[in-house]
């Protein structure tokens, strides 16, 4: 099969730098819409149209989604406030070994009550 040579190939110019009239100019949107009140406008659009066992249903995995963040946060806490306390231990425990301060200095250079201290002294020996 022989080519087809009067088939139009040009192609349209290419846009110049000064050739504006081609692009887009910038979408400008009221001042008012900050994502938060497009979540809070969504979030109202969405219960309305709502039947009562899908607005049920929603506010059970809203519940049930509340509840899981709660509960990762409290584990984040305990898991932050046991590191604390490791760290804490351990250095009261490095300053019994050193001997130099006395119960009261350690117990209050650590934060921590003298009994604590005590019994860490008490484990110790």
């Amino acid at each position: 099969m022989k080519p087809d040579h009067n088939l139009d190939m040009s192609f349209p110019p290419l846009m110049q730098p000064g050739d504006v009239k081609l692009a887009k100019p910038p979408i400008q949107y009221p001042e008012i819409w900050t994502e938060e009140w497009l979540q809070i406008a969504r979030n109202d659009f969405d219960n309305r149209i709502m039947t009562s066992e899908e607005r049920y249903a929603f506010e059970r995995i809203l519940l049930i989604n509340t509840e899981t963040v709660y509960r990762e946060k409290r584990k984040e806490e305990r898991l932050i406030a046991e590191a604390i306390s490791e760290f804490k231990t351990e250095a009261v425990r490095k300053a019994l070994r050193r001997g130099k301060l006395s119960i009261e200095e350690i117990a209050e250079d650590n934060d921590v009550p003298v009994d604590y201290v005590i019994s860490l002294q008490a484990e110790l020996s």
